[in-house]
């Protein structure tokens, strides 16, 4: 929901700077602000806006091992205030942010956030490999060019950094905040300066979140065993974001195809799945289909979980932008048998190879051509995509037409273990600088050695942000 909507409610509970609940997340981040410093702001207001920050960032842990800030002012020129690195301990943080001065000037939003993609998420600047990356924009009104800073807002949210964006007082563009921020959940505004502190504690709340999820996220809770036609079984909690995306009517409907969980409340499939059926919800640990309330590990049991919303690509035809996200009508407790996949930066074709060495297909299609039936234990096989180029060329040769852009060549490491009918939404994960990342979706299964599979490719911009925006 839009920030608009719960502010009445934080009015009696929220001051600024007192109170603040500091996030317990262990993770490490990376967050910049983007303050508006333009001439319709004015000194006082700005101040506000400075001490909104300062007491927004008592709200979290701050150093090289947690938390670390950095503040860039605009109006109609950018000044960045100070990087990541430069100030490791809360007490030097919140004094080098009080000291941040007002400028006046124009609303030069869309240069504020080329430079913030451009040069506060470089290293060189402070910024970390592997830890989550946020920008939080403030700004009084629209930009100087509502194009080029929707442009920009794509650009951030294409390279994974997830963008909040707060409008204060009535001569702010909806639609251009929606256009800046990662999704509308990330959309807030205020009545005006002195309403800022009213949202801080649910803008608080929202970034330790996600910076929780993206910590718990791409861990395999056991030791991963080298599913698929042929292919071994996956041990219990192996991979903890599998889910059994179960549709039709009735109280117990059918397992139809697979899923990921990335979120407390969202799983991705196959738009291709989505759409055959109503999907009715998902079961989250599972392992064995045929085993109802599955004993995992531990304490830990698999759960069912309805599906509350089910958003399908508008652009899906086909095997054209295949992907769908589900929303749940509860949030999944997360423990080693259910966690949240990692989703993936777009798509570097420069990198193909060396991002796709070590990966994983799994899913519980059909496992042997003699039964012919579906497996009932999710099964798993290692396994590569082609490059686009090879890709492109062995489905013109064969098929005698080009696959769709947002799709990749999938092939296993083994030719006989092929993923097959059943395995459509399983997962190809690849482990990058130790973390599973969710590369793709199985969306046309080959079921031949002969003939590479094709998987949706989540690090397609069209993909990605389809699924970050929903």
């Amino acid at each position: 929901m839009l920030g608009t909507l719960f502010l009445m409610a934080l009015v009696a509970g929220s001051s600024s700077g007192q109170g603040a609940t500091e996030c317990s997340t262990s993770a490490r981040a990376d967050i910049v602000f983007v303050l508006d410093s333009s001439g319709s702001v004015g000194t006082a207001n700005f101040a506000t806006e400075v001490s909104f920050v300062s007491d927004f960032v008592q709200g979290f842990p701050v150093g090289p091992s947690a938390v670390r800030f950095s503040v860039v002012v605009f109006s109609t020129s950018v000044t960045n205030q100070f990087n990541l690195d430069q100030h490791d301990s809360r007490t030097d943080l919140i004094t080098a942010i009080e000291a941040v001065s007002y400028s006046g000037g124009g609303t030069n939003t869309a240069s504020a956030l080329s430079f913030v993609r451009k040069n506060s998420f470089l290293s060189v600047n402070g910024a970390r490999i592997g830890v989550t990356q946020v920008v939080i924009v403030i700004t009084d009104g629209r930009s100087s060019n509502k194009a080029q800073t929707a442009s920009e807002g794509s650009l951030l949210h294409q390279a994974g950094i997830k963008v909040i964006s707060i409008g204060v007082g009535s001569g702010v563009d909806m639609e251009e905040l929606r256009a800046i921020a990662s999704n509308n959940n990330f959309v807030f505004s205020a009545t005006d300066f002195s309403a800022l502190g009213i949202v801080k504690g649910e803008i608080q709340n929202i970034t330790c979140t996600e910076i929780a999820v993206d910590e718990q996220c791409g861990k395999a809770a056991l030791p991963v065993t080298s599913r698929i036609l042929n292919a071994p079984i996956a041990g219990l909690c192996e991979w903890p974001w599998m889910v059994s995306v179960r549709l039709g009517p009735g109280d117990i409907p059918a397992h139809r195809c697979t899923g990921a969980l990335i979120g407390k409340r969202r799983v991705i499939t196959t738009a291709s799945c989505a759409s055959r059926y109503v999907p009715h919800s998902v079961i989250v640990g599972e392992n064995n289909l045929l085993l109802d309330n599955e004993a995992l590990n531990g304490n830990n049991f698999e759960v069912v979980v309805k599906v509350n919303k089910t958003v399908i690509h508008p652009l899906y035809a086909g095997k054209d932008n295949d992907i769908a996200v589900l929303h749940l009508a509860e949030d999944v407790v997360f423990n080693r048998c259910v966690l949240p996949a990692c989703l993936p930066a777009p798509r570097d074709n420069q990198c193909e190879d060396a991002t796709m060495e070590t990966c994983t297909f799994a899913g519980w299609g059909i496992y042997s051509k003699v039964t012919l039936s579906l497996s009932r234990r999710l099964r798993v096989t290692k396994g590569r995509s082609l490059n686009p180029t090879v890709c492109n060329a062995v489905y013109t040769h064969v098929k005698n037409y080009s696959p769709p852009e947002n799709t990749v060549c999938l092939v296993p490491d083994i030719p006989t273990q092929v993923p097959c009918q059943g395995d459509e939404g399983a997962m190809v994960s690849c482990l990058v600088q130790g973390k599973w990342i969710i590369q793709s979706l199985i969306n046309y299964p080959s079921c031949s050695a002969s003939f590479p599979s094709l998987g949706v490719d989540l690090r397609h911009p069209d993909i990605i942000n389809f699924i970050k925006s929903n």
